[in-house]
């Protein structure tokens, strides 16, 4: 898993959520959403806790509102597909 993948938690209290990864180190991944997982403070989680549904370009600079376009512009074509 490279950085400024989307994935989706799969265990957790965020299960079910999508996140940006930010980076890796370790044995650990770094995950933000621009909401409750601000891009100042990414969380830490387990490789293993995350599926990985796309590659997207890193919004510059990373910042909570660039974070929230990628996701919402990467849910509303998921979206778009489902219905078609």
């Amino acid at each position: 898993m490279t950085d400024k993948n989307v994935v989706i938690v799969t265990a957790g209290k965020d299960k079910g959520k999508t996140f940006l990864v930010t980076g890796r180190e370790g044995d650990r991944v770094y995950i933000v959403n621009g909401r409750r997982v601000k891009a100042q403070r990414p969380k830490a989680k387990n490789p293993r806790h995350v599926r990985f549904i796309a590659s997207v370009p890193p919004p510059d600079p990373l910042t909570n509102k660039n974070v929230l376009s990628v996701l919402r512009l990467l849910n509303d074509s998921t979206d778009h597909k489902e219905e078609t």
